[in-house]
């Protein structure tokens, strides 16, 4: 038997393909950190939701990295169950961050981390995170807002004599993104800290700061009444005869 749809059936259905559309659109990003729940995540660490407006995802940023990396330690060293601080920070005017996503893991292996993390004492906009299974193994920001540096410490395995490397994520906005960035960090025995200790994190509240990119809450903001605009233009179609 064929079932054949009326006029209000299909204006009904079309009504809850616009509520849905709806409901991505207040997901296009994730500013409260990156859902390491998905399969896959913490392996590839790309960012999700980054999508314009035909859904297709920005692509990856061919440019320099406009942030370094800064440890507590002589040359990004470290040694056993030493704990070091890590910095991101902004090398270029203006670039700001809005996220990152950071874990310790070696050579070319992606399935494994080492190592934990700890946000700094006093600090409400970075998190420790759980990734391939072990807490506190990553760390990302877990507030929205514009960061010109983060700081936060990482503490090595006690069995760990070997080189491995900081991978990391670093989202400008939406549309403004690097994936799984490097850099070493090495293995040495008689690791010493640096004689100058690293300086505090800046950071502003998100909106604060005018360079006129787009960052993620514009692009929220554009996308949404553009989706409402739709709902309520189907919603009115059902009330016609």
């Amino acid at each position: 038997m064929i079932y054949v749809l009326g006029y209000r059936d299909i204006q009904f259905r079309m009504l809850r393909l616009a509520v849905v559309a709806v409901l991505v659109g207040l997901s296009v990003a994730y500013p409260t950190g990156p859902p390491v729940d998905q399969a896959g995540l913490c392996e590839h660490m790309e960012p999700t939701g980054h999508i314009n407006n035909n859904s297709v995802m920005y692509d990856v940023q061919p440019q320099p990295l406009p942030y370094e990396m800064l440890t507590s330690t002589v040359g990004a060293c470290f040694n056993k169950s030493r704990t070091v601080t890590i910095m991101f920070n902004t090398t270029k005017k203006d670039w700001y961050f809005e996220g990152f996503f950071a874990q310790v893991v070696k050579g070319s292996d992606n399935t494994k981390n080492y190592g934990t993390f700890e946000a700094i004492a006093g600090d409400d906009y970075t998190a420790a995170i759980k990734c391939f299974n072990n807490e506190k193994s990553a760390i990302a920001q877990k507030k929205k807002a514009h960061f010109w540096s983060r700081k936060f410490t990482w503490t090595a395995p006690s069995d760990l004599e070997e080189d491995v490397k900081l991978r990391f994520t670093m989202v400008k906005n939406v549309r403004t993104f690097w994936v799984a960035q490097t850099e070493p960090l090495t293995y040495k025995a008689d690791c010493a800290d640096a004689a100058t200790p690293l300086p505090d994190a800046q950071i502003e509240p998100s909106g604060s700061h005018e360079d006129g990119g787009d960052d993620t809450s514009k692009a929220s903001s554009n996308i949404v009444p553009a989706l409402l605009v739709t709902m309520a233009t189907l919603l009115f179609a059902t009330l016609l005869p």
